[in-house]
């Protein structure tokens, strides 16, 4: 335990010399994936001796840390169900006390680099995680790719403008002659994701492999679109202009003012509209009527069965904030999640792992890195050009 410590201190202080290799550098970035905390800690070190009086403050703690963990150490073995633990970091001690038991639950499991290099992990050949980008297509069927385009206006179509800026899609009214409703729809291939202001100022994250329909200016009574795969959005209010959402797998959702995630993938048994701020109402079969409060999920099942639970917010916006966030996730759960966001193809070895996963993990790593952090939870994979087997 001591020493794998004093192995991420002397990481942190190659990383402020700048002379990590790239098998160090997995090794740090690992470690920083783990928790929210060892990421605040690894924030903290401006310079060395910020690191120095940070990690004398953590060994002070070291022995009540360990005392404490090893009894969630050995009741996980004994579930053999495989946690990542989050502690808060409201002072030194809390985080020092998470950075010993990060060490304390890999100690017995953490690879040597010599395995970590069976995955393949140098920068230039590793699989790269996703990025910004999307294609839009315009009414009339031309398609812009907006992985590269620069800042600017991009189109015109309708009453509205199309233009980039940081990234970011926008639409404003024109004073063109043309009023006539046109209708864009803005899709994100795997491997991709993207981020939206419709004409009204409502905000949409779309993540990989989704897709929403749109027109370039509200002009009705109300504010209609339709998507498809996972999306969050934060929706301009209205009071005289309801916003509704197509739903596929559900129905409708409709809003006046409210920030909520939908994630209504094909390849998931339910979809998922989960609310953050605000109300919303869903329309099922337009026949049946749900409300749904902050901090409420409603799953849809295939034959339109709709369950009100609490949900997991953390969990539903996790992709808007950079993360994979697992929630009691079996292994397919994860990899389809990975499946769509590193553009591989995934397909599992019988028999199937049982076991469940909870945490989260930074979506800016390599697959290799993901791939090698899920193995020391009980789990193997072979890697092979983009496919990925389960074993």
């Amino acid at each position: 335990m001591l020493e794998k410590a004093s192995e991420i201190r002397v990481l942190i202080l190659k990383h402020l010399r700048g002379t990590l290799t790239p098998e160090e550098n997995n090794v740090l970035q690992e470690w920083k994936a783990a928790s929210r905390e060892n990421r605040r800690l690894f924030d903290t070190f401006e310079d060395e001796e910020a690191l120095t009086q940070e990690m004398k403050d953590y060994f002070s703690f070291r022995k009540e840390a360990a005392r404490r963990r090893k009894e969630v150490v050995v009741m996980d073995r004994r579930n053999t169900r495989h946690t990542w633990y989050k502690y808060a970091a409201a002072a030194v001690l809390l985080i020092a006390v998470s950075l010993i038991a990060f060490f304390l639950f890999r100690v017995n499991r953490a690879p040597s680099l010599t395995q970590t290099e069976k995955w393949d992990t140098a920068f230039n050949k590793a699989i790269q995680p996703g990025k910004n980008g999307a294609i839009l297509t315009l009414g009339s069927g031309r398609q812009i790719v907006l992985d590269s385009v620069a800042n600017g206006q991009l189109t015109g179509e309708g009453n509205a403008t199309v233009s980039r800026k940081e990234g970011v899609i926008s639409y404003q009214e024109s004073n063109g002659p043309d009023k006539k409703v046109v209708y864009h729809t803005m899709s994100t291939p795997k491997g991709r994701q993207y981020k939206l202001l419709l004409s009204d100022g409502t905000a949409i994250w779309l993540n990989a492999a989704s897709s929403v329909t749109y027109p370039t200016l509200f002009t009705g009574n109300t504010r209609e679109i339709s998507i498809t795969g996972e999306v969050y959005l934060e929706v301009a209010t209205d009071k005289q202009k309801p916003f509704i959402v197509q739903v596929p797998g559900m129905g409708k959702v409709e809003v006046l003012g409210t920030h909520f995630a939908i994630n209504a993938y094909p390849d998931e048994l339910q979809v998922k509209t989960t609310l953050l701020e605000g109300s919303v109402r869903l329309l099922v079969n337009d026949n049946k009527t749900y409300l749904l409060q902050p901090g409420q999920q409603a799953r849809c099942s295939n034959d339109k069965q709709v369950v009100i639970r609490n949900g997991n917010t953390e969990e539903a916006t996790a992709f808007v904030h950079g993360f994979f966030y697992f929630d009691k996730a079996n292994i397919k759960a994860v990899m389809r999640q990975l499946e769509k966001w590193y553009d591989i193809q995934v397909s599992f070895a019988e028999p199937v792992s049982n076991r469940t996963f909870d945490g989260e993990i930074e979506r800016n790593l390599t697959l290799p890195v993901v791939l090698n952090m899920l193995e020391k939870n009980g789990v193997r994979f072979r890697l092979e050009g983009n496919r990925v087997q389960v074993q």
